[in-house]
């Protein structure tokens, strides 16, 4: 059985971040491109969300996340 977002192009999501990436889920933080990588295709492939880019300071990227994850959105920073 397949995930939810078995079809996801993960690479072009992991392409999205560098080296020095940290992103925070659910209490946990990922740290870098291989992180990145394992939870895109663990924890994150259980739900279908789409991504609106919202904003951008410096390199920081802000955005909302919606999707089927409890809550529903998410703010993005």
């Amino acid at each position: 059985m397949s995930s939810p977002d078995a079809g996801r192009d993960i690479d072009t999501i992991v392409a999205l971040f560098t080296s020095e990436v940290a992103a925070v889920e659910e209490r946990q933080t990922y740290h870098g491109t291989t992180q990145i990588r394992d939870w895109q295709v663990g924890a994150a492939s259980n739900y279908r969300y789409s991504i609106e880019r919202t904003g951008e300071e410096n390199y920081l990227v802000i955005g909302r996340l919606t999707g089927n994850f409890p809550g529903g959105t998410a703010g993005l920073h």
